[in-house]
């Protein structure tokens, strides 16, 4: 009778958590502390708090603008983006996004195109005999798309309305080829006749370019793979749709006594100097020298002059001697310093405002870069992502007394951030062309990382990471890829937007639904696609080694109309998994949903998988005994 009664009274184990603060999928589920969860798919870990993501809203549908925009994937797409803020113009901002034939600037209240240059030949300058086209001063580059459209009759050997790519002969002189590896290989078309009426050629952007922004003070240029910066004023000043002024492409010839600046598909302003990355296959602007990466400066307040060393002017810095390594992005620093990303290594340059006493030291050589879109600054750190992981470099600590901070130097971390998603992590897309595409910014105290995971070639999932509470807060799925993020005034506050190639994205937006299927310029599809979510906690074991009957647990959850979920329950040692409730809410309310279970294991973990709405989890709680045990207590 005695061991009857005991077994009646056997306490019951209660295990749990209170909240949710983060996401570690590494360490094993079992020794997880309490707010950490082994496994977040479009959760949001917030205010300690689960709650399904909110969904993006396409904003680039453009209604109304004329000539109206029409996209054409793979042709007629975006090439990337980026933004402009206008000081001239009530400070507004604008997104920026470059097309084939024009960029097209957006905020809420506009749309605006902005054309890129264009140049019209009369057919006595099209010389037949030597195959070339006449035009002074045209600072093309070999390999330049160039789009002809004419009045009249095209020159023999070309069409009207066609696409094609320049061979520079010498600055007042050009070729055409076929295709872009034609123009590199110098294969020109051959001109049979000059035609007649006036032929036009607009330069274009196509698939090889990568396009990239950048603003210095009220102008805004367009680096691109082999062809030379594009610039335009800024000007909105419109006709219609229409911005009266152009691009034009900066001068192949310096401003001042050097070299102009390099035909580079990545630079950044930073103390009044723009910085870039000299191409490899492209003689270096002071010293002439073929397949060495080099950083690239401009004198101060001229971007198109590079001169050697003089104290005020720009300069050249080979970061890649000696290894088989090269540039990818920038980062700038406090005290003139700019921090320079390799694909392998990690440097500092000090005193870039006199290039005559600058200095550079190697930061870390263990690891590198992979993307420099990854390279995004916040909360006094600077996030990058490296074949490893995600790391940061900060300042450094006082090397006397490990307290304090020399700001004039930084450190790299030794264990990379993403630690504790490392297999997250390891099945990224890691072949070169894909993950250097990998983009990341910094907003609302969070670092916001898109990435491809699995066989995926878009970076199509987003990893966040938290940097006030110092814990990865999510992992979310999306049905387009993104190429690189904009923050910008949108309504009353500062908001972000993903960009990619079909347009862009207020994020954070509606709740439940992402919206899918849209096109740049178009306002006609009205697809949605519902976020399918998952939380799945750690393993509970109530702080003991032996089996136990896993048989109370609770859930609560704030929901609305239409929230839907499954409630799952999965144990360990033996391995098994039951469904106990498909839940649907009928209205708004707090809800502690309480569910009974027969399974028994050392240790067991709750899987809410969402399939509808935007419900929100605050604590899961589960109840077990021995195995043997008998237990009258309720838990209501």
């Amino acid at each position: 009778m005695a061991n009857f009664i005991d077994r009646l009274n056997t306490p019951k184990l209660t295990d749990g958590d209170r909240g949710f603060q983060g996401v570690n999928s590494y360490l094993e589920p079992e020794v997880l502390p309490p707010g950490l969860v082994q496994d977040s798919q479009d959760m949001r870990m917030d205010g300690n708090r689960a709650k399904v993501r909110n969904g993006w809203s396409f904003q680039a549908g453009m209604t109304g603008v004329s000539p109206a925009y029409t996209y054409a994937e793979g042709d007629e797409e975006g090439y990337g983006s980026g933004l402009y803020s206008d000081p001239d113009n009530e400070n507004k901002d604008w997104l920026i996004t470059a097309t084939k034939f024009k960029a097209i600037i957006w905020n809420e209240d506009d749309t605006l195109y902005v054309n890129y240059p264009s140049f019209d030949v009369d057919p006595a300058d099209v010389n037949t005999g030597a195959d070339k086209i006449q035009e002074n001063s045209h600072n093309l580059e070999t390999g330049t798309p160039l789009y002809l459209t004419t009045t009249g009759t095209a020159p023999g050997g070309l069409s009207g309305d066609t696409l094609y790519f320049a061979i520079r002969v010498n600055a007042n002189d050009f070729q055409l080829a076929s295709t872009h590896d034609n123009a590199h290989a110098g294969t020109a078309i051959t001109l049979t006749s000059q035609g007649t009426g006036t032929h036009t050629f607009q330069c274009a952007l196509n698939g090889n370019h990568k396009a990239h922004f950048v603003q210095a003070f009220n102008k805004m240029y367009l680096f691109t793979h082999h062809q030379r910066p594009l610039v335009w004023d800024g000007d909105t000043t419109a006709t219609g749709d229409v911005v009266d002024s152009e691009f034009a492409l900066l001068s192949d010839t310096a401003s001042g006594v050097g070299d102009p600046f390099p035909s580079t598909h990545h630079a950044f302003y930073f103390n009044e100097r723009m910085i870039g990355i000299q191409p490899a296959d492209i003689a270096t602007p002071t010293q002439n020298v073929t397949g060495a990466q080099t950083v690239v400066m401009s004198d101060i307040l001229d971007v198109n002059n590079v001169t050697p060393v003089d104290g005020e002017g720009g300069g050249e810095f080979y970061m890649n001697q000696g290894a088989a390594d090269w540039v990818v992005g920038f980062a700038g620093y406090q005290e003139h310093q700019v921090i320079v990303f390799n694909r392998r290594s990690i440097h500092m340059l000090s005193n870039v405002h006199a290039t005559s006493i600058a200095t550079r030291y190697t930061i870390d050589d263990r690891y590198g870069c992979v993307a420099r879109r990854s390279i995004a600054a916040g909360g006094g750190y600077i996030f990058f992502l490296s074949e490893d992981g995600v790391f940061t470099v900060s300042a450094a600590q006082d090397s006397v007394t490990g307290m304090g901070l020399a700001v004039s130097k930084v450190q790299g971390a030794k264990v990379p951030l993403s630690l504790s998603i490392s297999n997250e992590i390891s099945n990224l897309n890691f072949t070169e062309s894909v993950i250097s595409e990998a983009a990341a910014i910094v907003y609302d105290n969070k670092y916001y990382l898109a990435v491809p995971s699995g066989a995926a070639t878009e970076n199509t999932t987003v990893l966040i990471y938290d940097i006030l509470n110092q814990a990865w807060v999510g992992k979310d799925t999306y049905p387009e890829g993104i190429t690189n993020w904009v923050t910008m005034a949108y309504g009353t506050g500062i908001r972000l937007f993903a960009c990619g190639p079909t347009g862009w994205y207020l994020m954070e937006e509606t709740a439940g639904l992402d919206d899918s299927g849209r096109v740049l310029g178009s306002d006609s599809e009205s697809t949605t696609t519902a976020i399918s979510a998952k939380l799945k906690t750690r393993d509970y074991h109530g702080s003991t080694s032996f089996v136990k009957k896993i048989n109370r647990i609770r859930v609560a959850a704030d929901v609305t109309s239409g929230d839907a979920f499954t409630i799952k329950l999965n144990t360990t040692d033996p391995d098994r998994s039951a469904t106990l409730k498909s839940y649907t809410a009928s209205g708004t309310e707090d809800t502690v949903i309480k569910l009974r279970s027969r399974l028994r294991g050392h240790s067991a973990n709750v899987e809410i998988d969402v399939t509808a709405g935007s419900p929100q989890f605050r604590w899961v709680e589960v109840d077990a005994i021995p195995q043997g045990g008998l237990n009258n207590q309720t838990t209501e």
